[in-house]
This record gives C-alpha cells, structure tokens and sequence, in this order.
C-alpha cells in the first residue's frame, strides 16, 4: 500500500516536472531568439492583428534603447508600432510613434493593402502637420541667418561720404549743412537770409516805386536816403556773413569721411541677401554723394 501510494503521489510530480522543464527550455529559447527573429514575430503578431502582443514585441525592439541595426528597420518598426497602437485607440501613442518613424524616414507612406483607410489618414495628417511644423522651423531659422548677416554687414559696412569743395562757398550754412554742423548751418541760413533779404527787399522797394535811374520827389529824398543806408548796411553784413560762413566752412572741411550705414540702404542688403548665394559677396552701397563697400559671407 504504501508504495502503491507512493507511485500514485510520485506520478503527477513527475507530470509537473516536465512541463516546467519544458517552459524553461522554450523560455530560454525565447530569451536567446535574434532581434531579426523577435521582429518577424512582432511582424506576424501584426499581420494577424493581434494588436495588442504586436505592441509588446515592437516596444521590446525598440525601447529602452533599438536593438535593431539599421536605421531604415527601425523606422518601419516604428511605423508598425505607431499602427498597432492607432488600432488599439491608444492616439497619443501612435502620433509619437509616427514622429519617431518620420523623423528617420520622411518617405514612409501606408498604402491601402496593408492598413486601414483610418490609420492611413491619422498617418497622414501626422505627417503633414510634421511637415509644416519643419517648414516653419526651416523658415524661421532662414529669418534668422538673414538677420545676424544683415547684423554682420552693417557692422563691417564702410560708407566713404565724398564732399564737394565748392558747396564751402555757396551761402545761406550750406558748407556746415553739408559739414555735419546743422545747428550752425541753420543760423548762418537764417542770418543771411534775413540780412540779404531786406538788402534785396529794400532795393526791389526802390526799383518798382521810382524805376531804375528814376527821380525821388524832394519830400521822399530823406525817406530814400534812410531806406538806402539800410539796404546797403543790410547787404553789407550779409556780405560778412558769407565770407565768415566759407572761413569757417573751409575751416572744417574734409574732402571724404566715414559714417555710419543710411537705414535706407539696408533694404538693398535684404534683397540682396535673398538671392542664392554661396560665399562672400561684396555688397556696394551708393548713394549720390557717398560710396562703400560692405561683405556678407554665407557658409
């Protein structure tokens, strides 16, 4: 009885024994598979729609860190991925995955054979978005470029302001207009044109009432005589305001200095910077009394 017994309780033992041996063997299998093999199994669990094991295998490819070699495989992977996870709503998921796959690969398409006319469209819609989102990027980086070059060349740019020498003798503050000396030019201009223009003024009175060479009528000898002192003493000092406006014109002059860039020439940079380029350019700037020359290297 005893060992009746015996075999009867060794028996199942025994039974049991070897399925787990048996799972041990096909875990060690599995835990010794190549990630080509494990793929084609991810691949198949796909093809069968079994979803959801599919996501377990592609996600033990590929996360923590791709166990498969080539990039293009790991784009496709990702894409698989990206589809098992649409199917089973899990969205967020698959917009990550499709941006994974996209980002290696920016051809992969779905086609209509192998997967559903929604995936397809989520697919697309993803890839599309990511493509604007890269136009953007691409167009704001450009922007960018284009505005440190601008930055660059007006930096480096040299105006040469050529000046003529006979503006110094004209009147009215045009040799300090043309000195830099505003304040100055306007009170020359505003001296002489007050001095010069009563000396004019009082003369063209003179001229229209008695005519060239005309009498004065003896009540008005005096009246004319005063008028005359004025305009004479008038046209005197607007005389000497103009010798002293070319001394101190000559005084400062210079035939050619430097300046900062005209705000107006930097639209002639941009249009210049948006044409194709690919090294140095050397960028004149004119004006019709100034000339320079600015740089703008592209790499």
């Amino acid at each position: 009885m005893s060992l009746l017994g015996g075999f009867r309780w060794e028996a199942p033992l025994a039974g049991t024994l070897c399925i787990l041996m048996a799972l041990a063997v096909f875990s060690a299998q599995a835990a010794h598979a190549t990630p080509a093999e494990e793929l084609e199994l991810a691949e198949e669990s796909f093809r069968s729609g079994d979803y959801e094991a599919a996501v377990g295998r592609f996600s033990a490819l590929l996360y923590p860190t791709s166990r498969l070699a080539k990039a293009s495989i790991i784009a496709e992977a990702h894409l698989l991925l990206g589809v098992c996870y649409f199917e089973t709503e899990q969205l967020e998921s698959a917009e990550r995955e499709f941006e994974e796959a996209l980002f290696l690969n920016a051809k992969l398409r779905l086609t209509k054979n192998l997967f559903s006319t929604e995936a397809i469209e989520f697919f697309e819609d993803k890839r599309t978005k990511l493509e604007e989102k890269a136009k953007a990027a691409a167009e704001s980086a450009r922007l960018t470029r284009k505005q440190q070059a601008l930055n660059k060349a007006i930096q480096n740019s040299v105006v040469l302001e050529k000046r003529r020498y006979y503006v110094n003798l004209l009147p009215f503050g045009l040799g300090q207009f043309q000195n830099g000396q505003t304040n100055k030019g306007i009170a020359f201009f505003a001296a002489q044109a007050v001095t010069g223009g009563a000396s004019v003024g009082l003369w063209s009175y003179q001229v229209v009432k008695y005519g060239l060479g005309g009498k004065v009528p003896r009540e008005e000898v005096s009246t004319v005589n005063t008028l005359q002192v004025i305009q004479i003493g008038s046209g005197a000092v607007f005389l000497g305001l103009v010798a002293w406006g070319i001394v101190d014109s000559l005084s400062n002059y210079e035939h050619a200095v430097t300046r900062e860039v005209d705000p107006s020439l930097i639209k002639i940079l941009e249009d210049i910077y948006d044409k194709p380029t690919t090294s140095m350019q050397l960028v004149p700037l004119l004006t019709d009394d100034a000339g320079g020359m600015s740089a703008i290297w592209e790499f």
